[in-house]
């Protein structure tokens, strides 16, 4: 993946906060990551983005298989 993408990947997925198991730590996640973009550590983001996949619902995480498919 290029680097742009995981910042996608936080942007859609901060869409859906609100949404998550554990908001506190979703909304920490979030801004994580966007400090991750700041510093350019696209390893941190990845890691960060993935994490905060896990505590969004189902329907979040079946459009993150299809990110994962390589299907843009």
């Amino acid at each position: 993946f290029h680097p742009e993408v995981w910042a996608e990947y936080l942007d859609d997925a901060a869409s859906e906060v609100d949404s998550a198991s554990d908001l506190p730590r979703a909304r920490r996640l979030v801004a994580d990551g966007r400090a991750a973009i700041e510093a350019g550590a696209t390893e941190q983001l990845r890691g960060i983005v993935r994490e905060l996949w896990q505590l969004l619902p189902t329907d979040a995480q079946a459009r993150r298989k299809s990110f994962d498919s390589g299907v843009r």
